[in-house]
């Protein structure tokens, strides 16, 4: 069993070496006897009427940063007997107890692709081969001599969501900003560095004007962002500038965020102190 971070994603290659991870994850099996793969049960018109026995059900805790476990022993020997079809899982069916100090990767603002390679896929029943190879499902069928290999890959991608923000405008110049656009930036970290947003290398620039929203879309999920505003001068009223919004990490990409940025505008007045007389 291993974590893989097949796009290079940093913060998540820095959580791996950290062992942030989990140590140990539950592979859920459920095994039982069929002497010919090729006509399971669930296919009456190739059976051949007779129903699979029984083997084994349960779970097993696998090790993700080396070693391996075995399965089908029994004080040291072998139990399962040749012929018995199997289906392992790292996704444990609802309402069954796992393992203690095993669970399931799940790094908030990351899907995980699973796959795995055998020397026992259940699609090489007739033939089996000798080296393991990538296996098309997560069913597996036990030869007779030589030693079963089922390895597990969980890759780790990083999700992306939307943010909608809009412009509110207050005060009593307020009307003043209407029809402006506001300079704004969007940037995004985890664990301390920069990641793209929408496409750009680090931080997104756009212009935002009060009744007329911006979707943002490839908002990078699981990271700290925020949204800035830089300084804005208008001829007839003074601006106040809101400090930098911190957007929570996106952990449902399903959802929408919405942001609103404030700006308080006021009229500029004006002191006469002095007037000349004609």
């Amino acid at each position: 069993m291993r974590f893989t971070n097949s796009e290079g994603d940093e913060p998540l290659a820095r959580k791996i070496a950290a062992g942030q991870l989990p140590k140990q994850v539950p592979i859920y099996y459920n095994c039982r006897f069929m002497a010919d793969p090729t006509k399971p049960p669930e296919l009456p018109e190739k059976n051949q009427g007779s129903y699979p026995g029984y083997v084994g059900a349960g779970y097993v805790s696998v090790p993700t940063t080396g070693g391996k476990v075995s399965v089908g022993k029994v004080a040291g020997k072998d139990a399962w007997p040749v012929g018995t079809h199997c289906l392992f899982s790292t996704t444990p069916p609802t309402g069954t107890n796992t393992p203690a100090g095993a669970k399931p990767v799940n790094v908030p603002g990351f899907e995980v692709e699973h796959s795995v390679t055998s020397n026992i896929c259940s699609e090489d029943a007739a033939a089996r081969p000798k080296n393991a190879k990538p296996c098309k499902g997560d069913y597996f069928w036990v030869h007779s001599g030589g030693e079963h290999q089922v390895r597990i890959t969980q890759d780790l991608k990083r999700l992306h969501g939307q943010v909608r923000l809009a412009k509110v405008l207050t005060g009593n110049a307020q009307g003043e900003g209407i029809g402006h656009k506001f300079a704004m930036r969007l940037e995004c970290e985890d664990e301390g560095i920069k990641l793209p947003v929408a496409g750009s290398s680090q931080s997104y620039a756009f212009s935002l004007a009060h009744g007329s929203p911006k979707l943002i879309d490839g908002v990078p999920a699981g990271a700290n962002c925020k949204v800035i505003e830089e300084q804005t001068d208008l001829p007839n009223a003074s601006v106040i500038t809101p400090e930098p919004i911190a957007i929570a990490p996106i952990t449902d990409v399903n959802r929408v965020v919405d942001v609103r940025v404030n700006n308080q505008l006021g009229f500029q007045t004006w002191n006469i102190e002095d007037c000349a007389r004609y």
